[in-house]
C-alpha cells in the first residue's frame, strides 16, 4: 500500500466514515481537509472508499453474526 493511500485511509477513519456513508457523503465531510489531496485522482480516492465501505460492511456483518452466535460458515444451534 501506498503512502498516498495509507493518508486517504487516514482521512476516511478520522472522518468517521462507515458502511452506510455514500461516496457523496464522504465526499462534503473529507474535501476541504488537507489529506485530500493525499491521491491523485477521483478515481483512486473513490476506489480507495470502496476499500474501506467494503471491509467496514464486512466487519459489520461478522459483528452480527457473532451477537447471534454464528460465524458466517456455521449453522444455528438449538
Amino acid at each position: 500500500m501506498e503512502e498516498g493511500e495509507k493518508a486517504f485511509f487516514h482521512l476516511l477513519r478520522k472522518a468517521g466514515v462507515d458502511a452506510n456513508w455514500t461516496w457523496d457523503q464522504t465526499m462534503r465531510s473529507i474535501i476541504t481537509d488537507p489529506l485530500y489531496k493525499a491521491l491523485n485522482t477521483l478515481a483512486e480516492k473513490k476506489a480507495a472508499w470502496q476499500k474501506v465501505i467494503t471491509s467496514n460492511r464486512a466487519f459489520s456483518l461478522f459483528i452480527a453474526f457473532s451477537d447471534v452466535g454464528l460465524t458466517p460458515r456455521s449453522t444455528p444451534t438449538a
